[in-house]
């Protein structure tokens, strides 16, 4: 009698049926992660941008402007979205946040071309989380 090794092609069929159960259960949840870690590195880059505009401001003693930006198709910031979208006493900034310091000879308080300092885009995220400002300022980033 000679005697065969290997696998049955039941065996084999269980296998990938076993494995593709458990990968349907673990894809969801990786991609729940990935979302959840692209939301805390937007949320600590938010917070180096405020820690920024605070640390220039001191240092340079002039005031620092932070305001919801408006980007150019290419992705330059135009200036200052003047009234982002209100929903339930928040504001979207839905395409990011500007951070500028008025230069001399431009208009006070407003943002002229060239006076940005930092921006910090909202689409160019793979996970763009959404960002609502309250008044008073108080700044929160949820997932999409």
């Amino acid at each position: 009698m000679s005697r065969v090794d290997g696998f049955s092609l039941l065996q084999l069929l269980m296998t990938l049926l076993l494995g593709g159960i458990v990968l349907s259960f673990a894809i969801p949840a990786w991609s729940g992660m990935v979302r959840d870690r692209v939301l805390q590195a937007y949320i600590s880059r938010l917070n180096v941008l405020l820690l920024r505009a605070r640390n220039d401001a001191l240092l340079r003693q002039r005031p620092v402007y932070v305001c919801a930006v408006n980007m150019k198709l290419n992705q330059d910031p135009q200036g200052c979205f003047a009234n982002p979208p209100l929903s339930a006493g928040e504001r979207h900034w839905s395409e990011g946040v500007l951070l500028f310091q008025d230069r001399a000879g431009g208009r006070l308080a407003l943002y002229d071309s060239k006076e940005a300092l930092q921006v910090l885009p909202l689409k160019a995220t793979p996970v763009a989380p959404q960002l609502l400002v309250s008044v008073p300022m108080r700044i929160r980033a949820l997932p999409c």
